[in-house]
């Protein structure tokens, strides 16, 4: 049976040997992207531009929704863009741009919580985490977290 000792600089030296291998095999593990290789279609729609500006104007507008494998699943409307300030993040001093996005579908279209495509004239293509909020799954959220450097 291994020492306390042993055990941590085994699993230090394995942790160490790890990262190594995928800087090698991959060299943007510790790039500027940091630890996880960033998709081009996040870089040119960053997470960043979607700001409650952006988003009021197109309330009562349709997104389309697509899954990839799937395709189109349908339309969802925008009704309702909300800021949502957290007391911990102003005591902390940071400087936070959250927003959530509430979406309502039509009654043919139903799909469970996950990244979907969505899809909109003024915004392209952008992968966004969506949840139902609403026990008949009428109503969908999506909350866009935005903390400024």
């Amino acid at each position: 049976m291994a020492s306390r000792r042993e055990f941590i600089k085994t699993g230090g030296l394995a942790t160490l040997v790890g990262l190594t291998i995928g800087y090698v095999g991959n060299k943007s593990v510790f790039g500027f992207e940091g630890f996880y290789k960033i998709p081009m279609e996040s870089k040119l729609n960053s997470i960043a531009n979607f700001t409650y500006d952006k988003f009021t104007p197109l309330v009562n507008s349709d997104f389309s929704i697509w899954q990839k494998g799937i395709g189109k699943i349908g339309s969802i409307r925008l009704v309702e863009v909300k800021k949502i300030f957290f007391e911990a993040d102003r005591i902390r001093g940071l400087n936070t741009n959250t927003i959530s996005l509430l979406f309502k579908a039509n009654k043919n279209v139903n799909f469970e919580e996950g990244n979907y495509e969505f899809i909109h004239p003024k915004l392209s293509r952008v992968k966004l985490f969506v949840v139902p909020v609403t026990s008949d799954k009428s109503y969908y959220e999506v909350t866009v977290n935005n903390h400024a450097t």
